[in-house]
């Protein structure tokens, strides 16, 4: 997808780093996936932002990163919402979240776009940490490091998520369980705004073993002891998921719905 200005139509202008403080406030702290929008803003993970202005103040805005993970925040109006969705549109997969007050449904569905339902969970620093399990041997885990990173399992995600190995060592953090210097478990975390906000991965042939709890453990109890609270989001039908979550030691906050475009079948 082109982010020229050529590309935007006149009410959505593309967006500044001075704007990120009133760009923030659109965004209550209850919003899902909050550690994108700051991360973004913070200029953390690569991302775009389009702003929708009435006079001087600012009403919406749409953000967009390179990952499937885009969001609508303020209270957006019809038009801009279509130019946001012409602009979606062009670059599927797309996840699309929104405030749960914004009616877009309906409009959204003529671009293409399906509504289905996440569910977020999270903990407070102080809840943090009990996940942390004993390393069966031979396996060991070990946080990753500039050493570790071209081994990661799930590589085009987070590279498509952090843009770069020194975008994602300096400014967030993953571990990692490893076996003959393989990594064969991963968990990475997105940080930003006093969350970390993680997603896990394990290798087909280890699984059902413990190691991805054993991974995210270490996760959250590194977010405990930096002050950071932990957020993990997944699809509500994934049962499987949600269970690992759970196990992680992370609350069920809430579910929301998002829209979703899926890539073209080549």
């Amino acid at each position: 997808m082109s982010h020229d200005r050529a590309t935007i139509a006149n009410r959505l202008i593309l967006a500044g780093t001075r704007d990120s403080p009133r760009i923030s406030a659109l965004f209550a702290p209850s919003f899902p996936n909050l550690a994108f929008v700051h991360a973004v803003l913070q200029r953390k993970i690569p991302g775009r932002v389009w702003l929708e202005q009435t006079g001087d103040r600012l009403r919406s805005c749409l953000i967009t990163t390179d990952s499937p993970f885009c969001f609508i925040g303020g209270e957006m109006t019809h038009e801009s919402i279509d130019e946001a969705l012409t602009l979606l549109r062009a670059r599927p997969p797309i996840t699309l979240v929104c405030p749960r007050e914004l009616d877009i449904d309906a409009r959204a569905a003529a671009y293409g776009f399906a509504v289905s339902e996440r569910v977020q969970f999270s903990t407070t620093t102080t809840e943090a940490g009990r996940a942390a399990l004993e390393v069966p041997k031979p396996y060991r885990v070990a946080r990753i490091d500039a050493e570790l990173f071209p081994k990661i399992l799930w590589r085009p995600m987070v590279l498509g998520i952090f843009g770069s190995r020194e975008s994602y060592l300096e400014h967030h953090y993953g571990f990692c369980v490893v076996l003959d210097g393989q990594i064969v478990a991963e968990a990475h975390g997105i940080v930003a705004g006093g969350l970390v906000e993680f997603g896990s991965f394990t290798h087909s042939e280890h699984r059902r073993r413990g190691l991805t709890n054993i991974a995210t453990g270490q996760l959250i109890a590194h977010a405990k002891a930096v002050g950071h609270r932990a957020i993990a989001t997944c699809a509500a039908e994934k049962v499987e998921s949600v269970g690992l979550i759970t196990k992680a030691g992370l609350l069920r906050n809430f579910h929301y719905r998002v829209l979703t475009l899926a890539a073209e079948r080549q």
